[in-house]
């Protein structure tokens, strides 16, 4: 909690360091499947990576993204049962790589929908989280900001959500 509160910090106040290096998608999908499979077996939750190559793909932070992409991975993994589906996935779009963490999940409200990026926001389902400070979300959208990206969501209560970020690729 602390931790999570020192990073809202250093985001909002523009304290936050960036280490800025052409970011390998290939090195990443690996690493992030490394990290979360065996969390998703364990769930009975079959989880894919893809994140191709791209020529002209983004500078970033790899440790930044890394997170962003945990903090998207976890609360996918979270809120989609036994028998579920949560993948990660990148495609260029003109000048951005645009990433994307979907599942077939509990979904959220849509009254909700305006207010999962918030501070300290809960929703209706947040009774199925055991732990976690209510600053994932708040935490991966800064950091998407900070490299010049956007963050939105799509979701339907009882149909899973896809949470959208992109970055810009390097010019």
């Amino acid at each position: 909690l602390v931790q999570d509160l020192l990073e809202v910090e250093n985001i909002e106040s523009g304290r936050l360091s960036l280490h800025l290096a052409p970011l390998d998608l290939r090195a990443l999908s690996g690493e992030i499947d490394e990290m979360f499979a065996p969390l998703a077996r364990e769930r009975g939750v079959e989880l894919y990576v893809e994140l191709p190559a791209i020529a002209q793909g983004p500078e970033a932070d790899h440790v930044r993204i890394v997170q962003v992409l945990s903090n998207l991975v976890t609360n996918a993994l979270e809120f989609t049962g036994a028998g579920g589906r949560v993948g990660v996935t990148a495609t260029e779009h003109g000048d951005v790589v645009r990433f994307c963490v979907q599942d077939n999940g509990a979904g959220i409200a849509e009254a909700d929908l305006p207010h999962v990026f918030d501070r300290h926001w809960r929703g209706e389902s947040s009774s199925r989280r055991s732990a976690g400070s209510g600053l994932g979300l708040t935490i991966v959208r800064g950091l998407v900001q900070a490299h010049g990206g956007e963050t939105w969501v799509h979701s339907a209560q009882g149909a899973g959500s896809s949470f959208y970020f992109t970055l810009p690729t390097a010019s």
